[in-house]
This record gives C-alpha cells, sequence and structure tokens, in this order.
C-alpha cells in the first residue's frame, strides 16, 4: 500500500486535510470521493521517509546477501520488483521484509529503483545509490550489483581479519589486567600487613609494590570514575567536527597505528574511485562520491583539497601525490593508467596492491607485538610475585 495525502471540502463546505492508503492515485481518489469529499488535490508521501533516516534495519552481512542475490535475479532477467518480492519473502528478518516491501512498493508506484533506495540513506549509502543508478542508465544493473556485492565482502573481510588480528591481545591485556587488580587490592595487602606486623626490614621492591598497591586501594574507585567520565567527555567531543577531526589527525602520526589507518582509507578510495568510473560515473563526481567512504576526518579533509586540485585542472595522480595518505607505488600506478587510458584498470590494480600491504603490515606488527605483549605482562606479574616472595626468602634465611 501507498500513502497519499489529500486536501478536500466536507459537506459543510470546510476545508479538510487526511491520508489515505491505496494501490494507486485512481483508486486514492475514488477513496477520498467515497467519504463524500470533495477533492482539490492528492499527491504520493514522499518516499524519503523519516523511518528510513533515523533507523538502519539492514546490517553489512545482510546487505551483502541481498545484493548479491539481487545481482543473481536481475540477471535471469526477473523484473526488479518481482525480485524484491522474493528477497522480502525469505528474508528471516522482519524489519529487513518491511525496508524491501517498502522499497518495492516504491518500484511499483512508478519511481527507479535508486530513487527508491533514498528512503533508507542509512541502509543505502551514497555510493550504492550512485552505483544502482548508473546501472539503470546503463542497462547493465546486474552487473553493477555483481560488482557492490564483491566489493562489499572484500570490505567484510578485511575488517574482519583486522578485527581477528586484535582479538588475542585484547584478551591477554583485559586478563593481565584483571589478574593484576585482583593481586594489588585482594592479595597483596594481605601478604604485605604480615610482613609489616613482624617489623620485618622490606626489600625495595615490596616497598614499591606496596606504594602501588595502597594507591589502587585508595583511588581505584576514582581511577574507574575518572576514565568513564574521559570516556563521556570524548564520546561528546566527537560529535564536534574540529575535536574529531583533531584526534583523528593524532591518531595518524601514532606508529603502526596511523600506517594501518591510511592504508586502509587509501584503499577504500581507490577502489571506489574504480568502481564509480567504471560504471560511468564522471571522476569529478565520483571522487566527491569516493569521500563519503572515508571515516578518518584528518583523511578526508586531504582529500578534500585533491578534488579542488582536480577541480582546477589537475590530474589524478597530481592531487594524490599533495597528500600524504598514497603510497609512492599508487601514485606512479595512476600516473601510468592516465598516460596509457586504462585509468580504470589501473585504479583496481593498484586498491589490489594496497590491501597486501595492509595484510603485510597487520602481519608483521602482530607478529611483532604479541609477544612483545606477552614479555611485558609475564615481567610485570613476575615482579609481583618476586617481590612477595622476597620478604618470604629473607624471613627463611633470619630463622
Amino acid at each position: 500500500m501507498i500513502i497519499f495525502k489529500y486536501s478536500a471540502i466536507n459537506k459543510n463546505g470546510s476545508r479538510c486535510k487526511g491520508k489515505v492508503e491505496a494501490d494507486s492515485i485512481r483508486v486514492a481518489r475514488e477513496l477520498v470521493r467515497a467519504r463524500g469529499l470533495t477533492l482539490l488535490n492528492i499527491r504520493k508521501v514522499n518516499a524519503i521517509n523519516w523511518y528510513g533516516r533515523i533507523k538502519k534495519t539492514i546490517n553489512k552481512r545482510e546487505l551483502l546477501v541481498l545484493t548479491r542475490q539481487l545481482a543473481i535475479l536481475t540477471s535471469a532477467s526477473i523484473p526488479v520488483d518481482e525480485a524484491l518480492l522474493a528477497l522480502s519473502q525469505q528474508t528471516e528478518r522482519k524489519s529487513v521484509s518491511i525496508t524491501l516491501e517498502k522499497i518495492r512498493n516504491n518500484i511499483i508506484s512508478g519511481y527507479s529503483l535508486s530513487d527508491s533506495l533514498e528512503s533508507f540513506p542509512r541502509d543505502f549509502n551514497v555510493l550504492y545509490r550512485a552505483l544502482i543508478k548508473s546501472g539503470e542508465s546503463s542497462g547493465k544493473l546486474d552487473l553493477i550489483l555483481k560488482r557492490l556485492a564483491d566489493n562489499i565482502e572484500k570490505s567484510h573481510l578485511k575488517k574482519n581479519k583486522f578485527i581477528q588480528a586484535l582479538v588475542y591481545p585484547v584478551i591477554l591485556i583485559l586478563v593481565s589486567f584483571a589478574v593484576i587488580s585482583v593481586l594489588l587490592t585482594a592479595v597483596i595487602p594481605e601478604v604485605i600487613e604480615q610482613f609489616v606486623f613482624m617489623k620485618q626490614n622490606l626489600p625495595m621492591s615490596t616497598k614499591v609494590l606496596m606504594s602501588v598497591s595502597d594507591f589502587m586501594n585508595s583511588y581505584f574507585s576514582l581511577l574507574i570514575m575518572s576514565t568513564i567520565i574521559i570516556l563521556i567527555i570524548n564520546y561528546l567531543g566527537m560529535r564536534k567536527l574540529k575535536y574529531k577531526s583533531y584526534v583523528h589527525g593524532k591518531l595518524l602520526n601514532v606508529v603502526v597505528i596511523g600506517k594501518v589507518i591510511k592504508k586502509i582509507h587509501a584503499s577504500r578510495y581507490i577502489r571506489m574511485l574504480a568502481i564509480l568510473c567504471s560504471s560511468g560515473i564522471p571522476l569529478m563526481q565520483s571522487m566527491k562520491i569516493g569521500l563519503t567512504v572515508l571515516t578518518n576526518e584528518s583523511i578526508k579533509l586531504e582529500m578534500k583539497q585533491g578534488v579542488s586540485l582536480v577541480e582546477k585542472g589537475a590530474s589524478l595522480s597530481a592531487a594524490l601525490s599533495h597528500t600524504n595518505i598514497f603510497p609512492p607505488l599508487a601514485r606512479h600506478m595512476i600516473y601510468s593508467g592516465e598516460k596509457s587510458g586504462d585509468l580504470n584498470v589501473m585504479l583496481e590494480k593498484t586498491a589490489d596492491i594496497i590491501d597486501e600491504e595492509f595484510e603485510r603490515v597487520i602481519e608483521i606488527s602482530m607478529s611483532i607485538f604479541e609477544p612483545a605483549l606477552i614479555i611485558i605482562m609475564a615481567s610485570l606479574i613476575l615482579f609481583i610475585v618476586l617481590s612477595v616472595l622476597q620478604p618470604i626468602l629473607l624471613l627463611n634465611n633470619m630463622a
């Protein structure tokens, strides 16, 4: 059903407004007249609804599956509205099914698929909609959908690989922190108290441990509260573009982390350019749309400057050379693509090379970071154990 807004005159001669649901505008007019009203005007409610703007109903995994299945169905010459009906009926989540039904209703009403997707900007971003529109214009919607699905899958796999690399170190840090906190706040005070009661002369390491333990016991709750307050302030600050850009800029200067962030964004942007340009979207428009995939505000600001240079007549490779994001090899490959006329192909190859470098950086970083982390945590626990054992050994020697 489609919602229509109307204005009419009732039997008393007063002007009134209302809404009516119908399959078409013709049926909507008949329903209004059936209410005994004289219709003045009627129009379909804007396809861009508030629900789609504020609520995200489709996650990345679901978007991948839906895009892949839609590509298969459209390549089999099945109309888009029928394909959406089939997908909405087989999806498990009701919210996804409702979203697909709304998109299908818009298409039945005469809207294109790209226009219908504008009702749900949080589920289908600017890039997605632009590519769909390009596919509709060129008559290659099935191929565009396949490329979109491939790109979403690559992005999903890259994200999973990065998360998997961080799982072990994060668990190790959390467990070590929990063990050390329990030792310092519960175990150590009880043990040390016995030595103090016996008025035994304690080694320097034990005295240091006592000081740390006393500090933790006295200010542990304050430390927790301070951490929470700092996190809240940072969360609120990240809503401000100026603060967000400052934090993102500082992250780029952190060893290894900055390098990883740059490679992720460089690969993401170049791959988007490759997909957009090969889909028939002009370079200038592709560069502007590509900005939407950049989540680091500092990098986005640099790329906006690059877009401005291209607008003024500079080549893509020249514009990228003015940023500190793309490696020299990437810029040289893009330059070669511009000279040979195979820019789209070269952009795709450049993105693949940056992805390979990203994976290599992650592997090397983790191979160094994990053993180093184990050594640091083991050293801390060893220090605590030795600091407790030393007074015991001294006591035994005195006996």
